[in-house]
């Protein structure tokens, strides 16, 4: 199923579990519904990110490596990212 699928992806994009919940909630046991707005909205959306270079790359101790991170709000967030030829990527969040 796809939501198999999105689950095998959740730890590799950065708060993935938030893109597809509307399709976790709608396809529950026994709360199965057709999909509405908000269900469509989230299955192209997680379709585009699985696509999209946020996934995180394979950590090459070669490559040259750069840790960033916020604080705001009380909360923190670290990315750590290598260039992979002239783009970076995330290696883990």
């Amino acid at each position: 199923s796809f939501n198999g699928f999105c689950n095998f992806y959740r730890k590799f994009l950065e708060k993935f579990g938030r893109v597809i919940r509307p399709l976790t909630i709608r396809t529950r046991k026994g709360v199965w519904k057709p999909l509405g707005q908000k269900e469509e909205e989230a299955f192209k959306k997680a379709k585009e990110l699985i696509l999209s270079d946020q996934v995180l790359a394979h950590y090459d101790p070669l490559l040259e490596t750069k840790v960033e991170s916020d604080y705001s709000d009380g909360v923190a967030v670290v990315v750590m990212s290598q260039l992979h030829g002239h783009v970076w990527k995330p290696v883990t969040f």
